[in-house]
């Protein structure tokens, strides 16, 4: 920037001086192209910030992507480590993972529970790695996204194409190229479903949030009637208890599969 404002004074400082020598059409002439190079040196000079700002930026999220952070992993097996890892790839299928007595470890990410990592000092975020459907129920196969809730049979989380931290210290996902990043629902099946577009407006997430929960009236109607905000994911999973209609007509709490491979009443809580 310091070489084209010298540049551009220089320039000024010429005509300047040719100027004073000049007759008076030559001084109309030179006066039309003076404006004309002052727009054009001024273009240069915003065009120059603007591509050092977005190079900045870019510059910004390859560090966050390259910087290992504190982490702990659960495994499908319940086995857990503890040491440090990279944020994670939207779709990367493999996990690299050191741990805090230096060995690395390649985790494939199908076979990972939950991962955990810290910012910080505190608690940056909690990833899954789930199937997932788009707007138009098509699947787009396995990704890792950022758990906004978790509960016993409901799981409410945001997918993006990639993560950054933003300037309160949040990790806030980066949008995909059509400008948005997405919240999915996950239930017992472990397949998610896109609800709405993160950050959109709360009406929209309260009707989204109404039908993808429906199996559970009393919930719904208290997000509706706003007596649980529609941000409130971590407190929507916790109470998120899902019915069935038995043929009586009755509405009866879902049975479970718990970690034990035997069936029993879930009333939610973190898990």
């Amino acid at each position: 920037i310091n070489s084209c404002a010298h540049l551009y004074v220089f320039i000024l400082n010429l005509l300047k001086q040719e100027f004073n020598v000049m007759s008076g059409m030559e001084r109309i002439l030179c006066s039309h192209c003076f404006r004309h190079l002052k727009l054009l040196a001024k273009g240069t000079l915003a065009v120059v910030i603007c591509q050092m700002a977005v190079s900045c930026s870019v510059a910004g999220l390859f560090r966050e992507e390259f910087v290992k952070l504190n982490a702990a992993v659960v495994m499908n097996d319940s086995v857990k480590y503890e040491g440090k890892a990279l944020l994670p790839d939207y779709k990367g299928g493999t996990l690299r993972f050191v741990t805090n007595d230096g060995k690395r470890l390649r985790l494939p990410s199908d076979s990972v529970s939950v991962l955990a990592l810290e910012h910080g000092g505190a608690m940056a975020g909690a990833f899954v790695y789930a199937q997932y459907k788009d707007r138009g129920g098509r699947d787009k196969g396995h990704a890792w996204m950022k758990c906004l809730g978790m509960g016993r049979h409901l799981r409410l989380a945001v997918v993006g194409g990639s993560w950054h931290f933003n300037r309160k210290g949040e990790l806030v996902p980066v949008s995909f190229a059509d400008g948005d990043a997405y919240i999915i629902g996950l239930k017992e099946d472990g397949v998610g479903e896109y609800l709405t577009t993160y950050g959109r407006a709360r009406a929209g997430v309260i009707r989204a949030l109404c039908k993808f929960l429906a199996d559970d009236p009393v919930l719904c109607e208290k997000i509706a009637s706003k007596e649980i905000d529609a941000y409130d994911f971590e407190e929507i999973c916790r109470l998120y208890s899902p019915k069935t209609q038995d043929d009586s007509g009755e509405m009866n709490v879902r049975m479970a599969l718990n970690g034990n491979s035997a069936y029993s009443v879930e009333k939610g809580g973190m898990i």
